[in-house]
């Protein structure tokens, strides 16, 4: 049903799996409807959670509520709006090299010692 209603949209979803599925696979994703609900939670559902945040933000509270209603509805409004994160591109890295990656170029472990020159 997503899928037919995403197409009415024109959205490519025949392509748009094929680009996904790898990444799905990579992140342990097994389903095959998977592309298709993150195609829909990101042109569909994101915009209705987007409405729903502004009327609990609009709502007539008052006091400690109003503040809970501003609260609950600036949560609600940030899923809709950076949810679903998009796949990187880019395959994951363990902590130990990205953290390698930030120093300079320097102080950078040796990926191989015998590669390292002995200074003379």
């Amino acid at each position: 049903m997503m899928g037919k209603l995403l197409r009415m949209l024109g959205v490519n979803v025949d392509e748009a799996s094929r680009k996904l599925e790898r990444r799905f696979a990579q992140g342990g994703v097994s389903s095959p409807d998977a592309p298709i609900n993150y195609l829909f939670f990101q042109r569909i559902a994101s915009l209705f959670l987007f409405a729903v945040a502004l009327m609990v933000i609009l709502s007539p509270a008052e006091g400690v509520d109003q503040i809970a209603d501003w609260i609950g509805g600036l949560f609600i409004m940030i899923i809709a709006i950076f949810g679903p994160v998009p796949l990187s591109a880019e395959p994951h890295r363990p902590p130990h090299e990205e953290a390698a990656a930030r120093l300079p170029r320097h102080a950078r472990p040796a990926a191989d010692l015998r590669r390292v020159r002995p200074r003379a």
